[in-house]
């Protein structure tokens, strides 16, 4: 069914979260691979 209204944040909640699961993951592949990211981007924990 059509309504005819903007509807294209009916489903804003599910996008922003798969979009953040997907950011998740690329920084977790990104870690993973030394020096790939900038010391200053690294979390504290993770530089000596």
């Amino acid at each position: 069914e059509y309504t005819g209204e903007d509807d294209s944040d009916l489903y804003l909640e599910e996008r922003e979260t798969a979009l953040r699961v997907a950011q998740d993951e690329k920084r977790r592949q990104q870690m993973a691979v030394p020096g790939i990211l900038n010391p200053h981007e690294m979390p504290e924990e993770m530089q000596d």
